[in-house]
């Protein structure tokens, strides 16, 4: 069976796209499938992926005329390149975060917080696989125990995608001055050192592999992040989080799961008051609210999405 993934990442983009693919890559991997990943010519996708140890051809443009299955998870592709291709492969398999365009057939999944909320369009060549229950997570997150939450906060994660370092410091700098926290703060591989770094509060991890990530998110007793696919692993490993936003796709996520009572979202990246309040909701999250959050995240989220696409797809495939 002929699988192959298109999709993209990199500095103006982020790494959401191409952890998801990796997740799906590895329910295939499972079942003894290895799918091609093709992706648009960006030194940092390529380089996220040699991380993960999967091959990878660069789009170059040209028409896919064959194949059992085309997975596009992707913001750049335009609607033609969709409909075209469709009348070539046997499964096209949509990943879609906000009814970016009229689907033309296939499997459409968009496992998002929200997703069920998204008037999509009925079709009678569309299947939907939405929600939670179809979120693909990295095999590293699979499979979690229930998460301890400890009487006070002691060690605070600090997460905001490869590209937001400097962001990232100043958010350290001010917890630092206003609280006795120790901080682990996940930074771009190829951050320069900072005086912050010598603070013997503060570890600094890049370059973090899934099984990192997991380690760092279940020693934490709460993480302050940005709103896109990380906000997942957060809730399948139960942090209590507080959510920034950077982007526009990263609003309704971060609704979402303030709606669902796991993030407490605080505004954007660069509102005037952003720190105030991120004060005051460090204050207001005393165990029980930490204890309530870690239980919703890890109810909603059970790491299993992954395998439930790649069943669907299978068994779609083979009619």
């Amino acid at each position: 069976m002929k699988i192959l993934i298109k999709t993209e990442g990199g500095k103006d983009i982020g790494f959401g796209h191409l952890t998801r693919c990796i997740s799906i890559y590895q329910a295939f991997w499972e079942k003894k499938i290895n799918p091609i990943f093709i992706i648009n010519n960006s030194s940092e996708a390529g380089n996220f992926l040699k991380d993960s140890k999967i091959n990878f051809l660069i789009d170059n443009g040209g028409k896919i005329t064959s194949c059992d299955v085309l997975i596009i998870d992707s913001y750049l592709t335009p609607r033609y390149f969709y409909y075209e291709t469709s009348k070539f492969v046997k499964l096209l398999v949509s990943i879609d975060d906000f009814n970016r365009l009229n689907y033309p057939s296939g499997l459409l999944v968009n496992g998002s917080i929200y997703a069920r909320e998204i008037e999509y369009r009925k079709s009678r060549n569309l299947k939907y696989l939405l929600g939670p229950s179809y979120i693909p997570l990295r095999k590293s997150f699979w499979s979690i125990d229930t998460k301890k939450i400890n009487e006070g906060i002691k060690n605070v994660l600090l997460t905001f995608g490869g590209f937001n370092d400097s962001f990232a410091l100043k958010v350290a700098r001010f917890l630092l001055k206003n609280f006795d926290f120790n901080l682990n703060i996940v930074l771009n591989k190829n951050a320069t050192n900072h005086p912050l770094f010598h603070n013997p509060k503060v570890r600094v991890f890049d370059n973090v592999s899934a099984e990192d990530m997991k380690r760092l998110m279940l020693n934490a007793d709460i993480c302050i992040s940005g709103g896109g696919q990380t906000t997942y692993e957060l809730a399948r490993c139960g942090v209590p989080t507080i959510g920034i936003c950077f982007a526009n796709n990263q609003l309704l996520n971060l609704r979402g799961w303030q709606e669902r009572g796991f993030i407490k979202y605080v505004g954007w990246f660069n509102d005037k008051n952003l720190y105030h309040i991120i004060k005051s909701s460090l204050l207001e999250m005393d165990y029980k609210s930490r204890l309530k959050m870690s239980q919703v995240g890890q109810r909603v989220v059970d790491g299993q999405g992954a395998r439930r696409v790649i069943r669907e797809i299978l068994t779609y495939a083979k009619d």
